[in-house]
């Protein structure tokens, strides 16, 4: 009828109205739990991270005689293993071979996939005369991690050509691994992390954070080096600043985080120290490519570090 009507109208008219107030005026009286608290503060502080968004990875690997795995393969499958802890990940191995190597890449693969622990592990040949294009084409299909290991010789260079080419090239965040000796039981109980306030140290924070696990007591130091000759105490401060912030990000990856001020102009000599006296375990760098160079140069600070520190190195470099 046409009074009904005229009511249905005017309780949709009068719900529209009031339900908005009403909603605003009981929401601002609801408490957020713990819990929803420290997710929302987690989602505020770890937004636009790339670290966060990592799920598919490409890891070149060169097919080696001696059977087993290098140190770099051995330390970039244990990291790729507490990544996958905290995010599903997808691992490409990935081999550019000829035509008559290719039973042996193929061997090569089924051997190395079984230290990879992912849920989709997916060895994968190519065969090309140019491996330089041909990894830089596979790159272009969205991955978001490129994996990659440094020499392991004191007495060859530590970025090879290749790796100088991906470096440059690569649209994703890259990780250069320097390994050392460990075995499958190793776990860095005590990680180092040499920040200066820059986004790239903030990417390296963030790694750290991301592979530590505060159910095994692991820790993340995060040091800042006061190139001064004495205590300047406003430069102290900012030092202070520096440290804390990425502490308060720690927090939000559920990571226990360690603030280290030094009073040093050696930077790098420094930081080698630390780590020796600290007895750290594992040394993430945050690097971005210094362009203006046919030559990968990430800074005589870094390539110092990875070929004097005793404990592996990481060089996570943003694209």
């Amino acid at each position: 009828s046409q009074e009904m009507f005229s009511i249905i109208i005017l309780v949709a008219i009068v719900t529209s109205l009031t339900a908005p107030l009403m909603l605003k005026f009981t929401v601002k009286r609801v408490k957020l739990t713990q819990e929803e608290t420290k997710r929302l503060q987690k989602e505020t502080l770890t937004e636009g991270s790339l670290v966060a968004k990592i799920h598919r990875v490409l890891l070149p690997v060169r097919r080696r005689d001696e059977k087993g795995i290098s140190k770099n393969q051995m330390l970039q499958a244990f990291i790729l293993k507490r990544i996958e802890k905290k995010t599903e990940l997808s691992v490409t191995l990935y081999n550019v071979s000829s035509t008559k190597t290719k039973k042996q890449s193929k061997q090569f693969l089924t051997d190395l996939s079984k230290f990879f622990t992912q849920k989709e592990v997916v060895p994968k040949i190519k065969i090309s005369p140019t491996p330089f294009k041909t990894i830089l084409e596979e790159l272009q299909k969205d991955y978001d991690l490129l994996v990659l290991g440094a020499s392991e010789s004191k007495d060859e260079l530590v970025f090879n050509s290749l790796i100088n080419f991906l470096v440059r090239k690569s649209p994703c965040l890259t990780m250069i691994v320097k390994g050392t000796e460990i075995d499958e039981s190793w776990s860095p109980k005590r990680i180092l992390v040499p920040t200066n306030g820059t986004t790239a140290a903030r990417q390296a924070a963030e790694f750290a954070f991301f592979i530590s696990s505060a159910a095994k007591n692991e820790e993340v130091i995060l040091l800042n080096i006061a190139n001064i000759e004495q205590n300047d105490g406003e430069r102290i401060k900012i030092s202070n600043q520096i440290v804390h912030e990425l502490s308060h990000l720690g927090e939000a990856f559920d990571a226990k985080a360690t603030e280290k001020v030094v009073v040093s102009y050696q930077t790098e000599q420094s930081i080698i120290s630390v780590s020796e006296n600290e007895n750290v375990d594992l040394i993430i760098l945050g690097t971005h490519l210094r362009a203006g160079s046919a030559e990968l140069f990430l800074g005589m600070k870094v390539e110092f570090i990875l070929k004097n520190a005793k404990c592996p190195v990481i060089v996570v470099n943003s694209a």
